[in-house]
């Protein structure tokens, strides 16, 4: 009776230990958000500058190196960016969109197995520009054209930048996670491409919203 009984709570252990779910992070998972941006130039010769609002969205994987406190994640977005300026008087915009790869280091701060997760991530990421226009107005009359139309000087159609932000992960059921990120984008490469070129470069706050969900078993 004593083996019996021994040998059904085994079974019941080991039954209980497979049916347990493995936390999100130490699993392949894919994510999807998207959210606003905040888009300005910085550099030394960024004046009278201001905050655009744009959007962006996109897809990540989330690749757990180890039990998942580590993981890497390779993405792609659309993103809009540029920059508002004042030009004597003049209300002036900027406004660039590009497709956006970016490979992130992200470092989870609580245990994978906890509800409410936690994460920082950094990284760095490319960008390649699809779209271009500038725009002004002033009182009434306004005016917008693309870039590639006006008399408009040689600019870098390829960023090169860094990312930093952190996530809060939030648990919808035994696989949905509903994900809250926010974080800052800065590009490396002066916007101008002229012989002596100003030194332009783009900067982006994001606030996204998403879900993430495993992949596979």
């Amino acid at each position: 009776m004593q083996r019996l009984l021994a040998s059904i709570v085994l079974l019941a252990t080991v039954t209980l230990v497979a049916e347990t779910p493995r936390p999100l992070a130490a699993q392949l998972s894919l994510g999807i958000n998207g959210g606003l941006t905040s888009s300005t130039f910085y550099g030394d010769d960024a004046e009278d500058t201001a905050n655009e609002t744009g959007f962006n969205i996109g897809a990540s994987l989330a690749i757990p190196l180890g039990e998942g406190r580590l993981a890497l994640a390779p993405g792609l977005y659309w993103v809009q960016k540029g920059t508002g300026i004042d030009l004597d008087g003049v209300d002036a915009a900027f406004s660039t969109a590009y497709i956006e790869i970016p490979v992130l280091l992200s470092v989870g701060l609580t245990p994978p197995e906890s509800g409410t997760s936690f994460r920082v991530f950094g990284g760095p990421q490319v960008s390649f520009e699809t779209a271009c226009d500038v725009s002004a107005s002033e009182g009434s009359i306004s005016v917008e054209a693309s870039c590639d139309d006006v008399d408009f000087t040689e600019r870098t159609t390829t960023d090169f930048g860094l990312i930093l932000g952190a996530m809060v992960g939030f648990p919808m059921g035994e696989t949905l996670q509903l994900q809250l990120s926010g974080g800052v984008d800065f590009g490396l490469r002066t916007l101008d491409a002229e012989t002596d070129p100003a030194d332009l470069k783009n900067r982006s706050l994001f606030l996204n919203v998403g879900v993430a969900f495993p992949l596979g078993g």
